[in-house]
């Protein structure tokens, strides 16, 4: 997974820069990235995120430590995860605001080029780095 989203982000960053030669208007170029619907952004979020390992490595080694063996279990681990859920979704909500804040300067093609390949050639040397570990 983690060679997987590299790849994907450099390709996608270089399918990006060879639309735009192709494309003689930035405005129309701006609009195509613009147009990705919800659904689709909402699915790529939720399965980067279910993929994700950090998810399972908190539930696993940093629940457990907060848990009463006496107590109900069921019962702290619904609540330690109900606490879990509204830190990500107040984390989330202040991170959508402030995306919303600067839209119109992200989906500018250069800049979408940019991010695509800076988090791309990021992502491909710590894949690398774990490898080679």
């Amino acid at each position: 997974y983690i060679a997987y989203l590299p790849i994907t982000s450099i390709y996608s960053a270089y399918q990006l820069r060879n639309k735009q030669h192709g494309h003689s208007n930035p405005a129309e170029m701006t609009d195509e990235i613009a147009s990705e619907t919800s659904l689709k952004s909402f699915a790529k979020g939720f399965t980067s995120n279910i993929l994700n390992i950090q998810t399972l490595i908190v539930f696993l080694s940093i629940f457990p430590q907060y848990m009463d063996p006496e107590q109900g279990l069921f019962t702290q681990s619904l609540y330690l995860t109900l606490i879990f859920i509204g830190l990500l979704i107040g984390w989330y909500a202040s991170l959508i605001a402030l995306i919303v804040k600067i839209r119109r300067y992200l989906i500018q093609p250069a800049i979408q080029f940019r991010i695509k390949a800076v988090t791309g050639s990021l992502l491909l040397f710590m894949a690398i780095k774990m490898l080679l570990k």
